[in-house]
């Protein structure tokens, strides 16, 4: 993996604390750490809002959740003819949560 140069320009008062403490603060890894942490904390919130999107089309289910999950384990499955465009809203749902979970476990506090 390569590198390269970024530059900023920033106050001349923070550039001067900066100096007196750069035996003590490795001020390159900190920036580097600050915009990865920033880019993941952005791609997440931009998933997550997609994900939102696809939820507000999905109705609402008349039927409590526990008992989907009651015939589900006892083995009563229900076949439901689904159109192509839910399917495709479903895929693309899971795509975001999938990608949403394994940034925010990758997200250290």
């Amino acid at each position: 993996m390569g590198t390269v140069t970024l530059s900023i320009r920033i106050r001349r008062e923070l550039k001067e604390e900066m100096d007196e403490l750069k035996d003590v603060v490795d001020w390159r890894r900190g920036i580097e750490r600050f915009i990865e942490n920033r880019i993941r904390e952005v791609k997440l919130r931009t998933s997550l809002n997609k994900v939102e999107n696809v939820l507000e089309n999905v109705p609402v289910s008349d039927k409590p959740a526990w008992k989907d999950i009651r015939e589900d384990r006892e083995g009563t499955w229900l076949l439901f003819v689904i159109d192509s465009s839910v399917f495709s809203n479903i895929m693309v749902k899971d795509e975001f949560y999938n990608e949403a979970k394994t940034s925010l476990s990758d997200t250290t506090c």
